[in-house]
């Protein structure tokens, strides 16, 4: 069976935990490359471009989102998904919808290591937001550490849990901290924040979602067919033309000013909010089901 995941450059920790995470919990060997079997875990990576893939495909929490859902057929064994946005669309009953497979960390010897708050907020942008500022003096302005994802994951899970809030763009940065019983508070910055992956995981775990928007901002640079394009999605967006998120690409750089308004944001949302988390007995009740999920694939798989 091959352990399938998104695999960014330069790097995303949330889709990277894949390759620790589930050989950490499953027998040693029970991944390896043949193709026959696809497993599918963290990550919003259900998508029709699947059925090109004769394998038999195994949905282990995965989320829908990005593409257009695959048509569900013989080739696939569908353990549980991410929430119950994901399981409508896929037309699964509602039982399967849980919640993320990243919350299985807690069950591991990395868990059991104490991680002691050090510091009061921390911020996780999306790893393709990083390139669209200079996040290192964003984080000096306001006070908050600046958690990159593209780091190793274990560099970025150790940040998060020495953090007492999290404000994050980063879907996994909540999940985590979230994990670790650690507040959050969901961000929209960039045209990449997508609504129905975090609406779709909120719902799984009962937190209503309700992100802080911050002001759009941006440092880095454009080629003039795309800023051309981006500036004409904009106007399109403002008379209601176009999705709101056509609104937050970037088109020039944003002015001082601009730049100030995003950080008076973040820095009011890190000393003002206070942060979301799932109720106790509902994480419990997510670890349960997960643990069942994990006995029944090693059961189905024994080999």
């Amino acid at each position: 069976m091959r352990l399938v995941y998104h695999q960014a450059h330069p790097g995303n920790f949330g889709d990277d935990l894949n390759a620790w995470l589930f050989p950490e919990l499953l027998p040693k060997g029970f991944f390896d490359d043949d193709v026959a079997v696809l497993f599918y875990g963290i990550g919003t990576v259900l998508a029709r471009k699947m059925r090109r893939r004769r394998s038999r495909k195994i949905i282990f929490g995965s989320g829908a989102g990005y593409k257009p859902p695959p048509a569900l057929d013989d080739s696939y064994d569908v353990f549980f998904v991410r929430g119950p946005l994901t399981a409508r669309a896929l037309n699964l009953d509602p039982s399967r919808a849980i919640s993320d497979p990243a919350y299985l960390i807690r069950d591991t010897a990395y868990a059991r290591q104490e991680v002691k708050p050090e510091v009061e907020a921390s911020v996780i942008p999306h790893y393709l937001s990083m390139g669209m500022l200079d996040w290192e003096s964003v984080s000096r302005t306001t006070g908050l550490q600046l958690i990159d994802p593209s780091e190793h994951w274990r560099n970025v899970v150790n940040q998060i849990r020495r953090s007492r809030l999290v404000v994050t763009e980063s879907l996994h940065g909540a999940i985590l901290a979230d994990a670790f019983r650690i507040r959050w508070v969901p961000v929209r910055f960039s045209y990449r924040f997508l609504d129905f992956k975090w609406i779709d995981w909120c719902q799984s775990i009962g937190v209503a979602f309700a992100p802080v928007d911050l002001p759009p901002a941006f440092q880095g640079s454009l080629r003039a067919r795309k800023r051309a394009v981006n500036f004409l999605r904009n106007q399109l967006a403002r008379t209601g033309l176009g999705p709101a998120s056509w609104t937050r690409r970037p088109y020039r750089k944003s002015s001082d000013k601009e730049l100030d308004a995003l950080a008076s944001v973040l820095r009011h949302t890190a000393s003002t909010h206070r942060g979301f988390l799932s109720d106790d007995a509902v994480f419990e009740n997510i670890l349960v089901q997960l643990r069942r999920q994990l006995e029944l694939l090693q059961k189905t798989f024994p080999d």
